[in-house]
């Protein structure tokens, strides 16, 4: 599957590593993972990946799954 966190978990080589380039706990990440990343948190995702995943692409993929309103 081609969705941003896929990428931005490629992006940084496992889901360790990107919880570790965010600060966040690797619980999060999976969460991402299950859920989406927050539309909230798209900006935060093109800063830390150097641009790699845009944060249009986050909000983009929120607003299909509908989360949206998604704010953890």
């Amino acid at each position: 599957m081609d969705t941003p966190i896929d990428r931005l978990i490629a992006h940084f080589g496992n889901v360790n590593e990107t919880a570790k380039a965010f600060g966040y706990d690797r619980q999060l990440i999976d969460m991402w993972r299950r859920r989406g990343i927050p539309f909230k948190r798209g900006t935060e995702v093109e800063r830390i990946s150097g641009g790699k995943i845009k944060a249009i692409e986050v909000w983009e993929a929120a607003a299909k799954g509908n989360l949206s309103a998604w704010f953890l």
